[in-house]
């Protein structure tokens, strides 16, 4: 979603670092998809930081079969 909201907004490494409080090598690895060190907590703020509403709803399992995770991007 990060990537995806960059890349929308045409920002390059460096104007979204200044956006998310990174330098433009960590935003390079956040776009690679390396994200290690990086909580779900903070990738979050990063989106809000992006001018992205973050929305998590946790609701009862209802069907068989495992509960589930799920990302859904507007």
């Amino acid at each position: 979603a990060i990537t995806k909201v960059i890349k929308a907004r045409k920002l390059t490494q460096k104007a979204a670092g200044e956006l998310m409080g990174l330098k433009q090598p960590k935003v390079c690895d956040v776009l690679a998809g390396r994200l290690t060190g990086y909580s779900v907590e903070r990738l979050m703020r990063f989106l809000t930081m992006l001018g992205q509403d973050v929305e998590v709803t946790v609701r009862p399992h209802c069907s068989k079969g495992p509960a589930q995770l799920q990302l859904v991007m507007a």
